[in-house]
């Protein structure tokens, strides 16, 4: 895949992140105050919980060594947006 920014070959891995919960949020929700968000779990749930290894997996992550930036394409729980429309 080639980097959007420089174009650079970038190098396909993933993330763990050491929490269960990753979410991703509209940038409206994003940009409100840290603490307020932290409590929040309306967030769009990325990655697969490993509740034993307290960790979450995050695939398809791409990196630029020139950049030094990271892009994902995350899968999203199929029926998310249906269980979840507002």
């Amino acid at each position: 895949m080639k980097c959007p920014i420089c174009k650079n070959e970038m190098e396909n891995g993933g993330i763990f992140a050491e929490s269960l919960h990753v979410y991703w949020y509209e940038e409206r929700e994003f940009k409100k105050n840290f603490l307020e968000l932290k409590r929040r779990r309306n967030g769009v749930p990325i990655g697969k919980n490993n509740y034993l290894g307290s960790t979450t997996k995050i695939d398809n992550v791409y990196f630029c060594k020139k950049c030094n930036k990271a892009m994902g394409i995350f899968d999203i729980e199929q029926d998310y947006w249906r269980k979840n429309e507002r």
